[in-house]
């Protein structure tokens, strides 16, 4: 290998290597994870702008306030289908001839299903469900006339069960929701000059964590706090390809990497942002309900095992992903047509940045790629009903620049 394609090399894998980070891993999970763990599986949530914390009546209770359990006497079922679309190709320039091409596609799942029943004679309400999360794109990226192509999906399923219990002759509750979490990982190379394949596999089995409050101050205000404990992943990773990365993952620093034959197996791990919410919602009137939540997301627990090549003086302490708050603001009117109730909501909240960023001296090419992008702001609309206090259906739409995210729940009570 002549010094020309080694210099090439470095930079291109520093600069290139997780599609849009520096982790020399492989680690998508950088650009990608911190939207995981937040979403919010309800149609009828979504339509109220994600204000949710404080009213959280329907099975989603156990991802978002597990308190919310104890609001409704009934053995339940729910079901939620999502399809996201996003806007599907752009690019972006850098200097020095970089160009990134993505590709993010369109998603349709079947994200959550849940079941909830009254037990010991409506003292406690147990609930058991299996929610699942995925975000990936494809991705191409040019360096120099050299160009290397991705395709990355990642997902992760909840199995868990809630409990929640009533207090203060119903005017208070407090749940628990616990869920065995397992996280996947695919990543493809598509088109890569040197690299063979990379492999993430081994990936631990871990326990997700999510408590909740509700008080009932009177019957027009209500208070609810949540909090979400998500977990850290270990797992490995395989790099195949002869004589490349020992000397690439030497220049990062990495001392927990293995080297047998064509094979380079590092042990690495992530954590997933835990989350803390704290809501208000007021109904003035039977028809009219007004709700606002603030929500404080760890997104920095992802800079845990972050690590990059040392060029140019960098280090970890070049690059930071900050928390972030959330605001989100909802309101709903109900009304009575053709002997049908119809719940029409509306809603927005801000998505604060959170990607990785520049906070030091970096090279020319970095500082611009990891500039801080601009919040993405999201309007939510909804739609609900239900019949003969059984059945009910729910819609909503939650639109940005970004992308627009639509979401279909039914449930049955009886």
């Amino acid at each position: 290998m002549n010094q020309t394609r080694l210099i090439i090399l470095v930079l291109f894998y520093s600069f290139t290597f997780t599609s849009n980070v520096l982790a020399i891993d492989n680690r998508t999970e950088w650009m990608y994870l911190p939207g995981l763990g937040t979403d919010i599986p309800s149609a009828r949530a979504n339509g109220l702008g994600q204000a949710y914390t404080s009213i959280a009546d329907d099975l989603a209770a156990n991802i978002i306030n597990p308190a919310g359990l104890a609001l409704n006497d009934k053995t339940r079922f729910a079901i939620n289908i999502k399809y996201r679309n996003w806007y599907r190709s752009y690019s972006e320039y850098a200097p020095d001839d970089t160009l990134w091409y993505f590709d993010k596609g369109d998603d349709l799942a079947l994200s959550y299903l849940a079941f909830a029943t009254p037990i010991f004679n409506k003292r406690a309400y147990i609930s058991a469900f299996i929610h699942e999360q995925s975000i990936g794109d494809n991705n191409t990226h040019t360096f120099h006339s050299v160009t290397r192509q991705t395709s990355t999906k990642i997902r992760m399923r909840d199995y868990g069960i809630g409990v929640a219990v009533p207090l203060f002759d119903r005017r208070a509750s407090i749940g628990l929701a616990i869920s065995y979490t397992k996280l996947k990982v695919d990543n493809k190379l598509l088109d890569d000059p040197w690299l063979t394949d990379i492999n993430h596999q081994n990936f631990s089995d871990e326990v997700t964590i999510r408590l909740g409050a509700l008080f009932h101050i009177n019957n027009q205000l209500t208070v609810g706090a949540s909090a979400n404990f998500l977990p850290k992943f270990k797992y490995k990773t395989q790099y195949i390809e002869p004589g490349v990365m020992p000397f690439v993952l030497d220049q990062s620093g990495l001392n927990n990497c293995t080297f047998t034959n064509d094979i380079t197996t590092c042990d690495n791990y992530i954590s997933l942002p835990n989350s803390y919410s704290l809501g208000l919602s007021y109904r003035p009137t039977e028809k009219w309900l007004f709700t606002i939540e603030g929500k404080y997301i760890q997104y920095s627990d992802l800079m845990d095992n972050f690590r990059t090549i040392d060029l140019e003086g960098e280090s970890r302490n070049s690059y930071k992903i900050d928390d972030a708050w959330q605001l989100h603001f909802g309101t709903e009117y109900r009304l009575q047509t053709a002997g049908f109730p119809i719940a029409l909501r509306i809603g927005y909240y801000n998505d604060e940045y959170k990607g990785l960023v520049v906070s030091g001296n970096v090279d020319p090419i970095n500082q611009y790629t990891f500039a801080e992008r601009e919040d993405i702001h999201h309007f939510t609309f909804g739609i609900g009903t239900e019949f003969a206090k059984r059945f009910s259906v729910d819609f909503a739409l939650d639109y940005s620049k970004e992308k627009y995210q639509l979401a279909l729940t039914t449930g049955f009570a009886y």
